[in-house]
């Protein structure tokens, strides 16, 4: 279990821990993990630094779907980890089978937000302009799907990918006025 070394990455007044445990062995896994979050709290108590419960989150990453509804026993201390099934890092929403699921859902959400805006601007008297809208369509909408695209499209099953794409459809549909029974092949 080396995983954890003493030398954290300082971060402003943040330190970053995290803990990684391979094993099929899920009891494995909360024994080297437990062994790991000891040894940080001992090294945050050696340099008068606390561990921020609110903060600390544990989830478990696994191929198995038996699995993904297992409550960790991880702890640091005496203190239990939360376990939570749909983290999020860095404004990615990662969930235990690795699929982006729960990532393009909240993705597609915020979009479909967002088409508000396009609606409005479409129906004014100086937001009618294609180019316009397209523009707010780009600045709004599509930086939202473009937004870790690159980590995250590759592993989408064709179900988020049909999410997302009804989503764009909509958007298109109203910047460049075509009604709702347009053809995709008309919006592209």
């Amino acid at each position: 279990w080396d995983c954890f070394t003493s030398e954290l990455d300082e971060i402003g007044f943040a330190y970053v821990f995290l803990g990684i445990s391979v094993s099929p062995d899920v009891d494995l896994v909360f024994a080297g993990l437990n062994e790991v979050g000891d040894r940080v709290l001992n090294w945050a108590v050696e340099n008068d630094m606390s561990i921020s419960d609110p903060k600390s989150t544990a989830t478990l990453f696994t191929p198995w779907t038996r699995q993904v509804g297992v409550s960790l026993d991880v702890k640091i201390g005496n203190d239990a980890v939360p376990t939570v099934k749909n983290p999020k890092l860095l404004g990615v929403v990662l969930d235990p089978l690795i699929t982006f699921a729960a990532h393009a859902d909240r993705v597609a959400k915020r979009a479909s937000s967002k088409l508000n805006i396009i609606r409005a601007l479409s129906d004014s008297s100086f937001g009618k302009d294609k180019d316009c809208l397209l523009l707010t369509f780009k600045s709004f909408i599509r930086s939202i799907f473009d937004f870790a695209a690159p980590l995250v499209y590759p592993i989408y099953s064709p179900t988020s990918i049909a999410k997302l794409q009804n989503v764009q459809n909509k958007a298109l549909r109203l910047a460049l006025g075509c009604h709702t029974m347009a053809s995709i092949e008309h919006l592209h």
